[in-house]
């Protein structure tokens, strides 16, 4: 029995996977999901949690044996025999930011409403995560700008932070020391 739980990440300018966990899933399979057209584009699992904004389960979209017979299992999913998956879109806003998904392969052991229900409040949570990280590194290039800026400005300035002992000096007040 194979269980997994591939975690996407996504370049927000190009919507491409730009961080990729995978837990118990081959690379193979998760570069054949994007290589291939049956992978993310015709997805119905996936289009459904995007249309949703929240978790989608294939056994609650269809059949096993619609699922079996699905090109998105016949060509990428079969390859781990996954049974059972539920995907979660993690939105940053209104922006999807990438997905978590879970499988597996056990035909009997499905998920329950209260664990896709659990995995979409994980998505939210990642969500919050991935903005908190993505503003956090928005603030670190305008800082480093702003250094930049003060850095090359013809005339002396200092700074200092917030509860910072050390001054912060830039050329032109090094230069009149």
């Amino acid at each position: 029995m194979r269980r997994c739980t591939p975690l996407y990440i996504l370049d927000p300018l190009t919507g491409r996977p730009w961080r990729v966990a995978p837990v118990n899933v081959s690379e193979t399979m998760l570069a054949r999901y994007e290589r291939l057209p049956q992978g993310r584009k015709t997805d119905p699992i996936l289009a459904r949690a995007l249309e949703s904004g929240g978790a989608a389960y294939n056994m609650a979209l269809m059949s096993m044996e619609e699922y079996l017979e699905s090109p998105v299992y016949t060509s990428i999913v079969s390859m781990h025999d996954l049974r059972h998956v539920v995907q979660v879109p993690i939105l940053v806003g209104q922006a999807v930011a990438g997905t978590i998904n879970l499988g597996t392969s056990d035909p009997d052991r499905g998920y329950t409403a209260g664990e896709v229900r659990l995995a979409e409040a994980l998505g939210r949570l990642v969500g919050v995560a991935v903005e908190g990280i993505r503003a956090r590194e928005d603030l670190e290039r305008e800082l480093e700008r702003a250094r930049a800026a003060l850095e090359l400005a013809g005339s002396a300035v200092v700074v200092s932070g917030p509860g910072e002992l050390e001054l912060r000096l830039n050329a032109a007040t090094r230069r009149h020391q």
